[in-house]
């Protein structure tokens, strides 16, 4: 269930009572934004939009803001922010949230995202010709090795200048799509419903939009979708190639 947020006003001299001495440490908060953390408050300003860590003397709030600050309670998870003599609960005036950097980008080919899949064994004598139906609709998206969610339009934005155009951050397959096969005599016919994926390999850094830190992630393979559609092959042929 989430936590209610409780509306706070608190006088600065009630923040820095709460304050541990010294001149605090270089920090950060959840979403990137740089701060100077003392005791439970990480402290900020900013300057054209930009986060500046405070750099308060002992017993000051925010000795080099020019006027209001932020301060991002870490034993609550809250930001305050902090103009005159008081401060009130609000929303992060910032997010520095990582964008994603995809470049030097090999094509290792296309692969299939199955949505469904079927067959037909032909046991007569002669060829004969079935119809696949699809029973299934799924949204499927860009997909990457990692355990963290990259954000797919940087990665779509890259991999469609340099590898191949027609790919995009999403595609829905539909119920009751058809196609047809023949079969020759003897042979079992196989059937893929999905999409297609481009698959690249590429190096990727997650950068701090606000400090232009980056963080190296290495080598990571994305799948990207390209279209809806059918990938047939019969069982004297090697089967499509899908991913998981």
């Amino acid at each position: 269930m989430p936590r209610k947020k409780i509306a706070l006003a608190l006088t600065l001299s009630a923040l820095i009572a709460g304050t541990l001495g010294g001149c605090g440490v270089a920090s950060t908060t959840p979403t990137g934004v740089p701060c100077t953390l003392q005791g439970v408050h990480c402290r900020y300003f900013l300057v054209d939009g930009k986060p500046v860590p405070c750099d308060p003397p002992q017993n000051h709030v925010c000795g080099n803001s020019p006027g209001e600050f932020y301060v991002y309670v870490t034993s609550t998870d809250t930001t305050l922010r902090c103009a005159e003599s008081s401060c009130a609960e609000a929303a992060a005036p910032v997010d520095c949230t990582g964008s994603v950097n995809y470049d030097d980008l090999k094509d290792h080919g296309i692969a299939w995202k199955v949505v469904s899949q079927e067959h037909n064994e032909n046991a007569t004598g002669s060829p004969v010709e079935v119809t696949f139906t699809s029973t299934k609709s799924e949204t499927v998206e860009v997909n990457t090795e990692l355990s963290f969610e990259a954000k797919g339009d940087a990665v779509v934005a890259a991999v469609r200048a340099e590898i191949n155009r027609a790919v995009s951050e999403s595609v829905t397959t539909s119920i009751g799509n058809s196609t047809t096969m023949t079969i020759e005599a003897g042979q079992t016919g196989y059937a893929i419903y999905g999409v297609r994926m481009q698959v690249t390999e590429g190096r990727m850094r997650n950068v701090n939009v606000c400090t232009d830190a980056s963080e190296d992630l290495g080598q990571v393979t994305t799948y990207v979708p390209i279209s809806s559609g059918w990938c047939l092959w019969t069982s004297d042929q090697p089967p499509c190639r899908t991913i998981d």
